[in-house]
């Protein structure tokens, strides 16, 4: 069987008389005129759960999608500035700089925004399992790479934790993705081809576990995590929710990394760990609201990190802010409500 690579026509210069071209070695290319792409990586709001699209305005010039390849989707992109903010996908996901220009980026840290790079060359890694907010107004030329965590444990043999970093220089694994990203261009899909191409995703995959990862665990295939197991997590996770809590947090308890332990448990109750974190927080928020709290107060003891977070939160959900919800129930808080809080 052959496959017809996906690639789109070329963007616009990034600057005036300097299109982005790849280049590997001596060789540059770039791809022929096709129609526009559409990511293939689904995106979804950590509070909501709803699907969305960040690369909508985004140039994709090539995607691995014909290609079918199996446990990664690999895309180049060109962008004039990108505002994300917690966002989850399903599985590792990476990004290389492929400019020549340091990408001045800000990323959310314990729900702080902080200031970080990305040099030419570099990658950002979110491992599986994380939210993650991004943010930056530079012209840029990427690549970006989903891995399933699932096929990277059964590819080295172990449960694997990558780490999250952002500016992470390696040359080898660079080098390793460029040959990926040269394998979308390439005109032949005979056997041959397909054959190298995967050899050169093994071998890309082994090199980020033994650089950016970390065992945590025999790669033992299990049914999810055992219900007794998610009502002692549900019992230990509300009595701390005035607290910070974390996926690794959540994982430690039932002894398994955070990517194995995200995976997991949405395949044992539909949802993610975070959410199912934040479903407990807003369900906690409501019953203080209902019972006389002031919106600032309920959002502290239900874990929230201001009255601004529980509000956008609780809205998200219910589709009505807490001011709206109290006067649903014909209650009125022990304080005065901010309108719209």
């Amino acid at each position: 069987m052959s496959a017809s690579v996906q690639t789109a026509s070329r963007p616009a210069p990034l600057q005036p008389g300097n299109a982005p071209h790849h280049r590997m070695e001596n060789v540059s290319f770039a791809p022929q005129t096709r129609s526009r792409l559409e990511t293939e990586v689904r995106f979804r709001k950590l509070l909501t759960g709803a699907q969305v699209n960040p690369l909508d305005g985004i140039n994709l010039v090539a995607s691995s999608r014909a290609l079918n390849w199996e446990g990664m989707k690999l895309e180049v992109g060109v962008s004039r500035g990108l505002d994300v903010e917690d966002l989850v996908v399903d599985g590792h996901y990476l990004v290389l700089n492929l400019g020549e220009e340091t990408i001045e980026l800000e990323t959310k840290r314990d729900d702080e925004w902080v200031s970080a790079s990305l040099p030419p060359k570099s990658f950002w890694i979110n491992t599986e399992g994380h939210p993650f907010s991004l943010r930056h107004s530079s012209h840029t030329y990427f690549a970006t790479c989903l891995i399933d965590g699932g096929y990277l444990d059964n590819r080295v043999g172990h449960h694997c934790a990558l780490q999250n970093v952002c500016g992470a220089s390696d040359r080898l694994l660079a080098s390793l993705m460029e040959a990926m990203i040269a394998c979308l261009f390439e005109q032949q899909a005979d056997e041959k081809t397909r054959q190298l191409s995967n050899e050169i995703i093994g071998n890309f995959l082994d090199a980020l576990a033994m650089r950016f990862g970390k065992r945590v665990g025999a790669c033992v295939n299990k049914g999810g995590i055992a219900p007794s197991q998610l009502r002692a997590l549900k019992s230990w996770a509300e009595s701390r929710l005035d607290q910070s809590l974390s996926v690794a947090d959540m994982a430690a308890r039932v002894e398994l990394s955070s990517a194995h332990f995200s995976r997991e448990f949405k395949r044992s109750t539909g949802t993610t760990p975070w959410r199912f974190i934040i479903d407990l927080r807003l369900k906690k928020a409501r019953h203080a609201i209902y019972s006389g709290y002031s919106v600032g107060e309920a959002a502290a003891v239900a874990g929230f990190s201001d009255q601004a977070h529980l509000t956008r939160a609780f809205k998200q959900s219910y589709g009505l802010p807490p001011a709206t919800f109290l006067r649903s129930c014909g209650r009125s808080s022990r304080h005065t409500l901010v309108d719209g809080n």
